[in-house]
């Protein structure tokens, strides 16, 4: 495609004129042709380099080759099928999403049609269209096995919610209606109050499906009183009905309905009534946690799992809260908005910095949607031309007075020359105005960028990742036939370049799948294949280890678990620990709490208890920053602003906690490796069978080391998201308003009297000094907070770790009982299939080490790229030995090699290393 940033003169204009003008007119003009994706520049990973069909058919091939030998084998022979069952697990390399991108912003953003172009899908997503409806639960897009990028059939998951959140969400609502029912109403803010009960309303009219079910509108009815809802009845009933509503669709036992193999119409009308809230129609949102779209798309397929959220700013704030809850927990978050007016917007602003808190700015994309519309501001246009001084446009200037001056002589001849002329000329007039106006777009585009990628290193030191679009204008490019094409070329869309950004997310973690696969699956494949097969190496004097060996293994099991919980018992810090920094903490929260009142008319509940801390719009001049006309009171955000420093250091003190108990682990799990060895070498075995079971042996705690050693960083993950969790202020369901919702409902519920707002300070400063009914103030209940959130997070780190770790041990176990004597009697039949097996054995074994060689080379050419780029960094000053090193640690790692240090005290030290000063008296203490 020609550049549609270049200047053509008039002489290189009037020859493609002339030139295109020839061929229109000896040629029927047929449509340009749409858009082909698949034709994008991927990125410059290994992953991308990969032939992965190859490689998987290859895969396929080799486990063909063995299980095809076994196709006749008896299903008495346990062994053959164990092996058969092996196979089909290798056969297929399923690459799941890894990097979950959640998608947010405003109403109308065009979020749902972002989608549609990242996985270019011109129809998909209408509920926006819809007019009155909207997107209510959050559409998870994942990768469908065996479709292909252009295949229009879906299989649809809807996953409902727990019993945990639907009880969370039931009691809001009723609080809610509760409140401006049978409470008294704030008259300033009347209408907001009555549009939260409304909403409560709604949800629960939904809930009993009231239009349908007249006794069920009766049972509501009765249960819509303060004594039914203050009184707990009201709970339990709703939660028995949603029972029954979700029961009612025939979901699985983990509460999933499941759609297969519909076309995108079907499926839409299918799964709408659980992701669109429709006008004066039955739905099921308000009880969907989430609803997966399984679908072929090179997003999904690689790795990267879009996951589009209801909009924030939405009068339900049920759909808000679910939006915050869920993108909280995303690894990396777009956040849409339009581009006019971007720079000076207080939510934009607002999103990007509660995203940077929870993901960093690494991980934060903001994506300026709609630049088409900077085409219809012809007035800026053409102020740009004259007086821009950055090219194109003095260029163009120049050219444009040259055309104006050159038609205004031709005007006085009346000659058809000279209107032939004139006509080229204002052709010419055209393409330059077209020009200016690329040029326009793309630099105003350029500017916001770069405007929005700074703004915030004073936040982290790292800029976000900033992506203009037009996805309607992209949407038009994949039309079959369409004369007039889109005014922006497909790349200047922004789709493509945004696009190529989020398959990088995911290509290192899906090539290390490839890699295990290669390194780690086919080689057990062929370890059992080989045991299997060599019969006659079979003794039964292996069993007489296995009984220590489960012993052995149990006692791990045991003594992990009973550390762990020992340790989530002791070994989590308060955040204060320090009585007199508690202290200071406390009354800086006060005296924040005393400034919220001055010079202005403070109202607790509604300006900052108002839906349970979200944010509200004030004049008062302590919020108001300079440059900005007004600023907020948040209750939950300045609590969390105030406790940062103390979170970050809990944080810091924690990553060494878990260190230390991961240390702790890795040497259980070492001292029962090295009790193995012992059982192993003095059992009653010969010396050429413990041989072969300390061979066996070896291999299989290499992985179990390997696993250990990323044990730190898995707990490390589960602190982070206690961290998170802690500091986030985005929604009512953020931890400082939890922790204190019955201090809130204290205040709310005091009958309005004179001085009521003088009131409502005090009961406010009582409520965080004072101790409670269970003499816990403010810092108390976050304390103990941030204590039940670590206790679930690193339960829910360790129990699959500790599952797959006992998989890793087990193995040994799996091949010695290979080589232990089948329980039954061999047939002929079955002798002949293994002596089969034999005679492929040599030639899998080749083929797989093809395979593995293949992976070594890439490695190899990886990383001297990788050195290039080093050497381009350092100015050449990096030194062959170095480079030789850094080549064979890259080549090390991804082959599979292990190597496993066994000073103990030296991998102690490694991995209590000091990230931070404040760390370095802990780090000593810890190490003796």
């Amino acid at each position: 495609m020609d550049d549609p940033l270049a200047v053509l003169s008039f002489a290189e204009f009037k020859a493609q004129h002339v030139a295109t003008e020839e061929k229109r007119g000896s040629t029927r003009p047929k449509c340009t042709p749409a858009y082909d994706p698949s034709s994008e520049p991927l990125p410059k990973h290994a992953w991308y380099d990969l032939d992965r069909s190859g490689k998987g058919q290859e895969i396929n091939d080799i486990v063909d080759m063995a299980t095809d030998v076994t196709a006749t084998a008896r299903p008495e022979d346990k062994e053959l099928i164990s092996l058969r069952k092996m196979g089909n697990e290798v056969r297929g390399i399923d690459i799941v999403a890894h990097s979950e991108v959640a998608i947010v912003g405003q109403q109308g953003m065009g979020k749902s049609l972002l989608i549609n172009a990242l996985t270019n899908r011109r129809h998909f997503s209408k509920t926006s269209a819809r007019g009155g409806a909207c997107t209510a639960s959050a559409i998870k897009y994942r990768h469908k096995s065996g479709a292909s990028d252009t295949e229009e059939t879906y299989d649809a998951l809807v996953q409902f919610m727990d019993e945990e959140s639907l009880k969370e969400v039931i009691a809001e609502h009723g609080r809610r209606y509760h409140h401006f029912v049978f409470g008294e109403a704030d008259p300033d803010y009347y209408y907001e109050e009555q549009r939260a009960s409304q909403t409560a309303e709604e949800f629960l009219h939904l809930l009993f499906n009231t239009k349908y079910d007249p006794k069920a509108k009766k049972i509501l009815k009765g249960l819509l009183t303060p004594e039914g809802i203050m009184g707990g009845k009201y709970l339990s009933a709703c939660l028995d009905m949603a029972r029954t509503r979700i029961e009612e669709t025939y979901p699985d036992k983990n509460g999933v309905l499941t759609f297969e193999g519909m076309h995108h119409e079907s499926l839409m009308a299918e799964v709408e009534q659980y992701i669109a809230d429709f006008k004066d129609l039955p739905t099921l949102w308000p009880i969907v946690d989430n609803v997966t779209i399984l679908m072929g798309s090179s997003l999904a397929r690689n790795g990267v799992c879009l996951v589009d959220l209801p909009g924030l700013g939405d009068l339900n704030q049920s759909r808000t809260a679910a939006t915050n809850a869920i993108r909280r927990k995303a690894g990396f978050e777009i956040i849409v908005a339009k581009s006019e007016r971007v720079t000076t917007e207080e939510v934009v602003d607002q999103q990007i910095q509660q995203s940077i808190k929870a993901h960093g700015a690494k991980n934060t994309i903001l994506v300026l949607t709609k630049i088409d519309e900077y085409f219809l501001d012809s007035n800026s246009v053409e102020t740009e031309i004259e007086s821009s001084k950055s090219g194109p446009f003095p260029l163009i200037k120049r050219y444009l007075r040259k055309v104006d001056k050159e038609i205004e002589d031709l005007e006085d001849d009346n000659g058809e020359d000279a209107d032939k002329q004139i006509q080229l000329l204002e052709a010419y007039h055209v393409h330059l105005m077209q020009v200016a106006q690329y040029a326009f777009i793309h630099k105003r585009a350029r500017d916001m960028e770069k405007e929005m990628r700074n703004k915030y290193l004073s936040e982290d030191p790292n800029p976000i990742q900033v992506f203009s679009v037009s996805a309607s204008m992209y949407l038009d490019w994949l039309k079959v036939r369409q004369k007039e094409r889109p005014f922006l070329s497909p790349e200047m869309t922004g789709i493509p370049a945004l696009r190529k950004f989020l398959l990088g997310l995911s290509a290192e973690t899906n090539y290390q799948e490839y890699r295990n696969h290669v390194f780690l699956k086919l080689p057990r494949f062929l370890g059992k294949l080989r045991r299997v097969a060599h019969d006659e190496n079979k003794d039964g004097a292996y069993a007489v280890i296995r009984p220590r060996f489960q012993e052995l293994v149990a006692n791990l099991e045991n003594h992990l678990q009973a550390s762990f919980e020992e340790f989530r018992k002791e070994g989590i810090s308060p955040v204060w620990t320090d009585s007199s920094e508690k202290g200071n903490r406390l009354e800086n929260i006060v005296s924040i709490v005393k400034e919220w009142g001055d010079g202005t008319r403070w109202n607790t509940y509604n300006k900052v208890l108002r839906e349970k801390g979200m944010v509200r719009k004030t004049t008062a001049q302590k919020y108001v920053l300079p440059g900005k006309n007004f600023g907020s009171i948040n209750w939950n955000e300045d609590i969390s602003i105030e406790i940062l420093p103390d979170m970050k250091d809990w944080k810091r003190m924690m990553n060494l906690y878990v260190s230390e108990f991961a240390y702790q682990v890795d040497r259980a799990t070492q001292r029962i490796c090295e009790d193995i060895v012992a059982s192993i070498t003095n059992s009653s075995l010969t010396q050429e069978l413990k041989n072969i079971a300390l061979k066996e042996w070896s291999e299989c705690q290499e992985r179990v080391f390997a696993h250990t050693k990323d044990f730190d960083d898995v707990l490390r993950n589960a602190i982070k998201l206690t961290y998170q969790y802690a500091t986030t202020e985005t929604d009512i369901r953020c931890m400082v308003a939890k922790a204190n919702w019955g201090a809130y409902d204290i205040i709310e519920q005091q009958n309005r009297v004179m001085d009521w707002y003088s009131i409502q300070r005090r009961l406010m400063i009582s409520m965080m000094c004072e101790p409670d009914d269970q003499a816990r103030t403010l810092l108390d209940r976050i304390d103990k907070a941030v204590k039940i959130t670590t206790k679930k997070n690193l339960k829910a780190a360790f129990a699959p770790f500790l599952d797959e770790l006992i998989k890793e041990v087990n193995l040994f176990d799996d091949h010695i009982a290979d080589r232990v004597p089948v329980d039954y009697d061999l047939r002929d039949g079955d002798a002949i299939l293994r002596r089969a097996l034999r005679g492929v054995l040599p030639a899998l074994e080749q083929r797989v080490g093809t395979l593995q060689r293949d992976f070594k080379e890439r490695m190899v050419d990886r990383s001297e790229k990788v050195d290039e780029r080093v050497d381009a960094g350092s100015n050449g000053k990096t030194d062959g030995s170095e480079k030789d090193k850094g080549k064979e640690a890259i080549v090390e790692d991804w082959v599979g090699a292990h190597v496993y240090e066994h000073d103990d005290d030296e991998r102690h030290v490694k991995r209590l290393k000091v990230e931070d000063p404040d760390e370095e008296e802990v780090v000593k203490r810890l190490c003796g």
